[in-house]
Parts: structure tokens; sequence; C-alpha cells
């Protein structure tokens, strides 16, 4: 009787080297897919403030129809502003303006300083504040502070910072905004 000298199978190291190589691989591809899911949720946040970004650029330059129960008040914007004065009011940094001969005023005020519940506002006359935002009943989830106004030579700059905490980051993005006033005649 022969005996076979070359026996099929895996010896113990060859075991240790194939899972140690297996469990190198599956790390590699889990930390490439957790990086690639960080920077799609970082690329998302940024995609949300520049969306936010052209609403709110949009909403002050152009104005916004706050549907309110009792009825609708159209807000108009900065570009159709004739003059423009500076106030504060309770701590907010306020621009109230009018449009032509109307004698409705309108009111864009957002907070001065760091901030952690604010939002741009925009108001007519008396009536109820509208988010820059939306102008939804609940406080958007990116807030606006920094919000900077001044007015010279006919000419209404507001800067502002939209700041977006989500993933246990803060992702923020300063916006400016540079309009001249209508000629008064």
């Amino acid at each position: 009787m022969k005996h076979k000298t070359n026996r099929a199978g895996f010896t113990l190291v060859e075991l240790l080297l194939a899972v140690s190589i297996s469990v190198m691989v599956f790390f590699a591809m889990g930390m490439l897919l957790s990086r690639c899911f960080s920077l799609w949720k970082d690329a998302t946040a940024h995609w949300r403030l520049s969306q936010v970004a052209r609403i709110s650029r949009e909403r002050i330059l152009c104005g916004v129809t706050n549907y309110v129960s009792g009825g609708v008040t159209n807000l108009t914007g900065l570009l159709s502003a004739t003059n423009a004065v500076i106030a504060s009011d309770s701590g907010w940094q306020t621009v109230t303006y009018s449009r032509g001969n109307e004698t409705n005023l309108y009111t864009i005020r957002g907070w001065p300083d760091e901030a952690g519940d604010k939002d741009i506002q925009l108001r007519k006359d008396v009536s109820s504040w509208v988010y820059a935002q939306s102008s939804g009943a609940a406080a958007p989830d990116i807030k606006v502070d920094l919000f900077a106004v001044s007015v010279t030579n006919d000419t209404v700059t507001i800067s502002y910072r939209l700041r977006l905490s989500a993933a246990g980051k803060v992702f923020t993005q300063m916006q400016t905004i540079d309009t001249s006033l209508l000629n008064k005649e």
C-alpha cells in the first residue's frame, strides 16, 4: 500500500495570512465608503446653503408674496426702493425703505451678532414678519446672523452669514448684496 505524500488543504499559516489580507481589504473599503459618505453629506450641506442663499437674495431684492390667514401681503424688495433708512430695533439691525410715492414702508431686519435662532425677516408696515428663506410658520433650520446694512450714495449694501449645523459640523456662507436705490423723480 502506497501513501500519498501530497495532501490537499491549507496550513494554519496560510489561513491566517488569507484572513488578515481579507480584513485589511474590507477595512480599506469601509474607510473609503465612510469618507465618500462624509464628502456626500458635506456637499449636500453646501448645496442647501447655496439654495437658501439664492432664495434669500431673491426675496430681499425682489420681494415675496406672503399668504397668511385673512389675506395676501405683497412685500416689495430693495430693487424697487426709492429711499432707505437704517435703524436698530430691540437688538435687530433694520433697513426701512419705501417705493416711489407709496405710503407703505417695507422693512428688512437681521441679527447683527452671532445668534442661535435668528433669520432675516421681511415686513410691510405692521403686518407679520416673513422669513427671507421660507414663508413657513416654523423657523428654518438654516440660521442667519452677522447681519449688517449700510446706505451710502444711494446704494444699499446688506451682508449676512448663512449657518447650517449638520452631522456635527457647522457650515457657513457669507453673502453680500449691493443694490442701487431708484431715482426719486
